[in-house]
């Protein structure tokens, strides 16, 4: 029995319970979302800490996702586009332009419950030429399902 339990606890230290993460299965369906955006100010020659209270919040928006013709897609304000779900993966992406300004993506998923996630999306732009260009802005969604 000693045997049984020890075999029992090592499987799940090593296997864990399941990594809870976020999937275009789950995703399907109506969600009421949250939007809260943030800013961040250019001192110094360094972007400060994110605002801590959002500049912009909105009420709850109707984001509804579904799979039509092999696509993933997502709806919302009766506007319709695909949806990547692997662009959320917290990988940065870098782009620099000729006009000498760099943006910087990171957009990241976060499974709370099978009924709940927020997506974090950070985008930064700097300009080589004029610092008062600078911008860098975080929009925090946080989406619960609408289950009537």
């Amino acid at each position: 029995m000693k045997r049984f339990i020890l075999i029992s606890l090592v499987s799940l230290a090593l296997f864990g319970c399941g990594e809870k993460k976020v999937t275009e299965e789950m995703l399907v369906g109506d969600w009421g979302c949250t939007f809260d955006r943030y800013k961040a100010k250019w001192e110094n020659g360094l972007f400060q800490d994110f605002e801590s209270s959002p500049k912009k919040s909105t009420n709850k928006t109707l984001v509804r996702f579904y799979i039509k013709d092999n696509q993933f897609w997502i709806e919302s304000d009766k506007k319709v586009n695909p949806f990547n779900l692997s662009n959320f993966s917290g990988k940065s992406s870098i782009a620099k332009s000729a006009f000498g300004i760099t943006t910087k993506n990171n957009n990241s998923i976060e499974y709370i419950s099978s009924d709940k996630f927020k997506m974090k999306i950070i985008y930064e732009s700097r300009d080589e030429v004029n610092e008062a260009n600078n911008n860098k802005e975080k929009t925090e969604i946080i989406c619960e399902r609408i289950i009537e």
